[in-house]
């Protein structure tokens, strides 16, 4: 799975990711050909929240097989995108490989 962001799409996946750090504290991903979901869970399993962005919101956007699962902890994405949006020229997220242990996140300021 590769995607990438930029412009006022960063922006709007900043906001998002927050929005999702509120309910929860740990992000499962689910990419699949025809959309990008997040979804995330709160501690007492009371409260559910999901987002999911169509292919045409991201620039590039590559997911190989039929589906991508992973999750990871909302305070590291929280904290890389501490760094103010309006420096930020593009994002890039990239999971080698389904079976691969870490979700690589990359800004270009």
């Amino acid at each position: 799975m590769e995607l990438s962001l930029s412009g006022n799409a960063i922006k709007t996946f900043a906001r998002c990711i927050t929005c999702l750090a509120r309910v929860g504290n740990k992000l499962a991903i689910q990419a699949s050909p025809s959309q990008l979901a997040f979804h995330t869970l709160n501690s007492s399993w009371s409260g559910y929240q999901s987002i999911t962005f169509k292919p045409d919101f991201l620039d590039v956007y590559t997911v190989s097989g039929n589906q991508v699962q992973c999750s990871v902890l909302l305070k590291a994405i929280c904290s890389l995108l501490r760094t103010p949006i309006a420096s930020i020229d593009n994002l890039s997220v990239k999971l080698p490989d389904p079976d691969a242990s870490k979700v690589q996140w990359a800004l270009e300021c």
